[in-house]
């Protein structure tokens, strides 16, 4: 199981995922977004550029700061986009210079604060671990489907739990990681998991799965995606050393162990890109 699962989890273990300082959450929100669109060279893949560009209502779900939003509304002056998270953590929003971009806090776990057959398009991104299996089947993925018009499409990214080709300090620390949370009682699935459950609920069609490796080596987009990990780590480091039984500089050096692994190991890990259509909803009586 990747690390990933370490930051996911924190939610149900210490009741928080805001980063602890805003510094920490601009710089990963906005590299996320960055490195994920020059993976797929996209947005999104959804067939939805043309109801975009005539207008539509679109909602990115767990949007954080907002990056995926911001660059859609410009991109697609004739729609308007809304971004929901859990936590009220839009410090960007005073700058949005867009009239088509807003933010709601709404928690999907609670239900969404937004009506039935709202939108033409729902956007989810890069939080598939932060839900429990149980959690993704009874609620997030019914939430989705509820909010999206009949007819209108759902697109999922996520990050695999698996890694390819970890080496040792990296592999012991995910072991590690893995352990405490199955003893905490904490379960969760991979990326690999999200067609199977919009599948099971039987009320989308058109089902279409991308997949693209993700290198944490090699070029200049791998290296940035090993640097964007360890930041991710870094930023945790108040949470995670304590949790894993490490003082700061075994936590420090760990990190620096680690950065260096993911070059020599040259490892790798998948992004899935899953999107599908909702069918025609039966009238409730």
């Amino acid at each position: 199981m990747g690390i990933f699962i370490v930051f996911s989890k924190l939610k149900k273990i210490v009741q928080t995922l805001k980063f602890p300082s805003t510094k920490y959450s601009t710089i990963l929100d906005y590299t996320s977004h960055s490195l994920v669109t020059n993976l797929w060279n996209c947005d999104f893949m959804a067939p939805i550029e043309n109801t975009l560009t005539n207008g539509a209502q679109v909602l990115d779900v767990g949007t954080g700061e907002g990056a995926w939003v911001i660059s859609c509304a410009e991109r697609f002056p004739m729609s308007t986009f809304i971004g929901v998270d859990a936590s009220l953590y839009f410090p960007l929003v005073p700058k949005v210079k867009f009239m088509n971009a807003h933010f709601l806090k709404t928690d999907i776990l609670e239900g969404l604060a937004l009506e039935d057959n709202t939108f033409d398009f729902v956007h989810l991104r890069c939080i598939t671990l932060i839900f429990t299996d149980e959690e993704w089947s009874n609620k997030v993925i019914k939430e989705l489907i509820r909010v999206c018009k009949p007819g209108g499409w759902i697109e999922i990214v996520e990050l695999d739990c698996q890694y390819i080709n970890q080496g040792p300090v990296h592999l012991n620390l995910c072991s590690q990681s893995k352990r405490f949370f199955l003893e905490n009682n904490v379960h969760s699935i991979a990326g690999e998991d999200i067609a199977f459950y919009l599948k099971q609920t039987g009320a989308v069609s058109e089902i279409n799965e991308e997949l693209r490796v993700v290198p944490f080596h090699g070029s200049k987009l791998g290296k940035s995606f090993a640097d964007h990990q360890i930041k991710f780590m870094q930023a945790y480091k108040d949470i995670l050393p304590g949790i894993l039984g490490m003082d700061e500089k075994q936590w420090e050096d760990t990190l620096k162990t680690i950065r260096k692994e993911l070059s020599v190991y040259k490892t790798e890990s998948i992004m899935r890109r899953i999107y599908c259509k909702v069918n025609p909803k039966q009238p409730v009586i």
